[in-house]
């Protein structure tokens, strides 16, 4: 066994040990899914740096699951591995002891957990999907951050338009991507026929222009003509929205509506931990 192997059986112990503690509470279902999993383990912070959202310990899970490693060390789990991009894990209660760790290597049992366990940068890149549920994704301060900009406008005129910031010709093409936006479109791309649906202000045709622009440097071929500019969100058919306002009819989406940015889906960690792990989008 090299040291790659006893780091990740060193991992996959502290996760056990979690999962046994969940199970063993009376009030925790019979069965659980990997985010509710995740939202004890993130509270272990060794755990939450090497593993920093439910997208990479699923990546982890699915590597030692291929190894055979993982049902040696955490036996009370199954998997579904039907949709390639995305494997969907469940666990259980334990039916018998299992002792299997320290059966593997037993110098393991009171070693300290060395975090060396690397992942990709990023999510590899598939083809869009072109079925199934759709999903409508918001740019300002969804996927693109606003306020990046600001440092790179004339003072003197943002503070011209202190109260209609977006009415700055320009000023969108000196925007960045949201923390973690692109990768998080790539990945919802796989599962979901995706799109951006954004408003652009009427009194600034820059705007409309710069829009499109930024979903080419950003997003690339993986958006292409998949950008819908208008002021009635409403008036979309689809299944999910990701807006972080209620305006230009985002509240009235016959859909659901994410809400972007509040308690319950403050980033897009919380938003992929639901939609691709949490069991949205299986119906």
């Amino acid at each position: 066994m090299n040291e790659e192997q006893k780091n990740a059986i060193r991992v996959l112990r502290r996760i056990k040990a979690v999962l046994d503690k969940l199970m063993n509470d009376p009030s925790t279902r019979v069965e659980i899914r990997l985010n509710e999993l995740y939202d004890h383990l993130r509270r272990d912070p060794e755990i939450s740096d090497l593993l920093p959202n439910p997208i990479r310990m699923s990546q982890f899970l699915r590597a030692q699951h291929q190894e055979g490693v993982m049902k040696q060390v955490i036996p009370n789990y199954r998997v579904d591995t039907s949709t390639h991009e995305m494997y969907q894990w469940y666990f259980f209660r334990e039916r018998k002891d299992v002792d299997s760790v320290e059966q593997l290597e037993p110098e393991l049992k009171d070693a300290p957990l060395e975090m060396t366990v690397e992942f990709q940068d990023d999510v590899p890149t598939f083809k869009q999907a072109s079925h199934g549920m759709t999903l409508y994704i918001d740019m300002d301060n969804v996927l693109v951050d606003f306020t990046s900009s600001f440092d790179r406008v004339d003072p003197e005129i943002l503070s011209a338009h202190n109260k209609n910031r977006d009415d700055i010709p320009g000023i969108f093409d000196l925007m960045d991507p949201m923390p973690n936006a692109i990768g998080s479109y790539k990945a919802l791309s796989l599962k979901y026929n995706t799109f951006i649906l954004s408003t652009a202000p009427w009194n600034n045709p820059s705007a409309w222009r710069s829009k499109v622009e930024w979903v080419h440097k950003h997003l690339g071929d993986v958006a292409y003509k998949r950008l819908i500019l208008t002021h009635r969100k409403d008036l979309l058919h689809g299944h999910y929205l990701i807006d972080d306002r209620p305006n230009n009819g985002a509240v009235e989406f016959r859909g659901e509506w994410i809400q972007f940015g509040s308690s319950k889906y403050p980033d897009w960690d919380s938003v992929l931990a639901y939609l691709l792990v949490g069991g949205a989008g299986s119906n």
